[in-house]
């Protein structure tokens, strides 16, 4: 009996730990407001080499209305492990936003 119980709680720990995985962690790093119509996005990314990694970017106005919004994708390398990326993005706005940064990544195709 402790056997199949002490089975099952690995099992489960397993599971959630697997649930909780991403291939990717991705993190604000700055924002810039370079004028009405333009902000700049800068975001970290860390993900394996080999994936292809999209995430979008988005804008917010201080009423936290979404005035801007882009897709950017960060292609797979050569290579195994992880790789580390820091880049930068202008995001048009159609009015002054006061705030931003990445809402979702995924691996794309």
């Amino acid at each position: 009996m402790i056997c199949i119980a002490l089975v099952f709680g690995i099992s489960v720990a397993g599971l959630m730990a697997w649930w909780n995985f991403k291939p990717y962690t991705s993190k604000d790093v700055a924002f810039d407001i370079t004028s009405d119509t333009t902000a700049n996005v800068t975001i970290q990314l860390e993900k394996k080499r080999q994936d292809k990694v999209s995430c979008n970017l988005q804008v917010m106005n201080e009423s936290y209305a979404i005035v801007g919004w882009k897709t950017v994708t960060f292609d797979a390398t050569q290579g195994t492990g992880r790789q580390s990326i820091i880049q930068d993005f202008d995001v048009r706005t159609e009015s002054l936003g006061v705030t931003g940064g990445a809402t979702t990544c995924w691996v794309a195709g």
